[in-house]
């Protein structure tokens, strides 16, 4: 019990860390979303669009960062809460387990706006550029499905999860010798919703890093917005090593093991799943903001050159 409380401590130091670098990065967000409303704006209707689509992905990074810093306070009230099981009974435990279950669903859809972040970068330049006209109708029209298909299947994870947790501790408070066993067949149900997830995640990400190629090979021949096409493909491909990471964080807790997982393991995988892109996306927006060619020129494709058609 003594060995278990202290590997809890431990990690609810390492969350609240966690927590303070990730709250640096959500406020310097919100910061260039704010600062971003007083940037110039064009009269032309294209490059208009290309700053709503900026400030659209600005403000879903500021809602992705907000809803994964959220992820992680639930995780550190879950801790509390097992901590406090011995004196307080099932309820405590019962808490924790729903707060873990709110954890997952607040972090997901803040996948989902990161992704959604990518695809409004990539457009807002493209919209600068009056440029590409078919290849942002795509775009947007997957970035649509994407959103929607992914919103509504968390909601049905969620769901699932929600509905486990209650039946588990219904048969648990009935039959407390049965304590072990029961509610143990959810547990491969759980890895399969979360790998089906985190693969759906992972299509998007390489969609997305495909999309942010095309732009960069796009400004390469344009010449304009050549550092912020740089950026949002590093962003990309953050994006995409986090989302593999957690397919193989889903393919090693399913593999049936004797011991427990490493601490370093887990710090790892929240180091990895959750934080680059976040920073990456930051400082394409911090980097981006100059006035003069930076991502809110307002300077169009000028220059002759083919739109993908």
């Amino acid at each position: 019990m003594a060995r278990s409380t202290t590997f809890l401590i431990d990690f609810l130091k390492y969350d609240i860390v966690w927590e303070v670098l990730v709250g640096i990065v959500m406020l310097t967000v919100l910061a260039l979303l704010i600062t971003s409303f007083f940037k110039i704006r064009e009269t032309q209707k294209a490059p208009r669009r290309g700053f709503m689509c900026l400030k659209f992905a600005l403000f879903s990074t500021f809602v992705g960062t907000l809803l994964i810093w959220i992820y992680r306070l639930l995780y550190i009230l879950k801790y509390l809460s097992v901590l406090n099981a011995s004196q307080r009974g099932d309820r405590s435990a019962e808490t924790g387990r729903r707060l873990t279950d709110w954890a997952f669903f607040f972090v997901r859809i803040g996948w989902i706006f990161i992704f959604a972040t990518i695809a409004g970068v990539g457009l807002g330049i493209l919209y600068s550029w009056q440029d590409c006209h078919k290849l942002r109708g795509i775009v947007q029209w997957v970035t649509y499905g994407f959103v929607s298909v992914a919103m509504i299947f968390d909601l049905v994870v969620l769901g699932t999860y929600e509905s486990n947790t209650t039946d588990y501790y219904e048969q648990l408070r009935g039959d407390r010798s049965n304590f072990s066993s029961v509610g143990g067949n959810e547990i491969p149900q759980f890895q399969e919703v979360s790998i089906a997830f985190d693969f759906l995640l992972w299509v998007s990400a390489l969609a997305a890093t495909g999309f942010s190629v095309a732009v960069l090979l796009r400004a390469r021949k344009i010449g304009q917005h050549w550092q912020n096409a740089i950026l949002l493909l590093i962003a990309s491909i953050m994006f995409l090593i986090c989302t593999t990471w957690g397919i193989a964080s889903d393919i090693l807790w399913a593999i049936p093991r004797n011991v427990s997982q490493p601490t370093w393991t887990t710090v790892l995988s929240s180091i990895l799943y959750y934080v680059p892109p976040c920073i990456a996306l930051a400082l394409l927006f911090a980097i981006g903001s100059r006035n003069h060619g930076g991502l809110w020129s307002t300077t169009s494709s000028q220059h002759g050159h083919k739109s993908f058609q």
